[in-house]
């Protein structure tokens, strides 16, 4: 990276709040502690009506720095809030950051740095996240290492492992060139879920690459409940099938394993032939559950894992067939009563 270059750069992060005085100040710390310029760099916080003390530490923080700027997002909805920063971005790079994690600190700078250097064919770069407990408890130790484990997501961006920059379909937040994001356009507010994930295709189709750094790595905190975790899932897992059908694409072929999956488990309650094949399954979880869990010396941590697993699958696959049941009905989808906070 050339130092030169990336100290003449305007930086703008754009970051959603709702309700989070639990995680806020810790977010705000990793990035003011980052080794990036702050004259050179503004964050853009919109508050989505928060009724703890978020907007307290907000102010607090935004007296101290300058470069905080706090701002309303009156619809509440988080991909309206990041395309209101889109529009009033000073930056010639925009980073998308989340108030649930803790960045390193030379986040901003090797993300910007990156794209300084490239030959132009990024379109968004960013970290893996990391996932971490929402609390000190089993069921929340064993919700993230799951949503890390290729048991419970597959191959995807959250369990890749490599050494250098690789190729993804998506990733969570990441940085773009104000140029980019003026000839793609904003993010598509019709999706209440996967508007990143459509966001990155579009990027895609134009031609430009979607590159994640796996060693910059950030902490994200994971859902603390079952409930909680099923829900994400399956409004994930929904809003893909819309985008696919919005694009007129087809997911990959990891999506429909756990769409199979509760296909199979339905079907076992009627065909005895296919128990086999549910016992298997079952077998498999209690297997990688205990090997996640090995080491950690938690009976409580294996149970919960082997728990979790189910959730995850039964809750992704109960949602892509409701997705594509929807699109065989010719339903349009509407982002209207989503519930999509955590």
């Amino acid at each position: 990276m050339s130092g030169p270059k990336i100290k003449a750069t305007q930086v703008t992060v754009i970051m959603p709040v709702y309700n989070e005085e639990r995680y806020i100040e810790a977010c705000l710390d990793s990035l003011v502690a980052g080794d990036f310029p702050h004259e050179n760099l503004e964050i853009l916080i919109y508050d989505g009506g928060s009724t703890d003390r978020t907007p307290e530490i907000l102010k607090g923080y935004a007296s101290r720095y300058s470069f905080i700027k706090l701002l309303d997002n009156p619809d509440k909805v988080q991909v309206k809030a990041v395309n209101m920063g889109l529009n009033e971005a000073a930056g010639e790079y925009i980073i998308r950051c989340d108030a649930h994690s803790v960045y390193p600190m030379d986040y901003v700078s090797t993300l910007v740095g990156y794209l300084a250097d490239d030959d132009g064919s990024t379109g968004n770069v960013g970290g893996q996240a990391d996932t971490v407990p929402a609390e000190d408890t089993a069921r929340a130790r064993a919700i993230a290492l799951a949503l890390a484990h290729p048991f419970g997501v597959g191959l995807s961006h959250r369990s890749l492992k490599a050494e250098g920059p690789v190729e993804v379909d998506t990733l969570l937040f990441g940085c773009w060139r104000r140029e980019v994001i003026k000839e793609a356009g904003p993010l598509n507010t019709h999706f209440a879920r996967g508007e990143d994930f459509e966001h990155n295709l579009r990027l895609r189709k134009m031609g430009y690459k979607v590159v994640m750094l796996p060693w910059l790595k950030f902490s994200y905190v994971g859902r603390g409940r079952l409930g909680h975790l099923a829900r994400m899932l399956y409004q994930y897992a929904y809003w893909k099938v819309m985008v696919a059908r919005e694009h007129r694409t087809y997911p990959n072929l990891r999506f429909f394993v756990p769409m199979v999956f509760v296909c199979v488990l339905t079907l076992s309650l009627v065909f005895q032939p296919l128990r086999a094949l549910f016992a298997l399954y079952l077998g498999i979880d209690a297997a990688v559950s205990l090997l996640a869990a090995s080491g950690k010396r938690q009976a409580m941590l294996f149970l919960w894992m082997a728990v979790v697993f189910p959730v995850m699958h039964v809750s992704h696959g109960i949602g892509a067939l409701r997705g594509i049941f929807d699109v065989i009905r010719g339903r349009q989808a509407s982002s209207e009563g989503w519930d999509v906070t955590r």
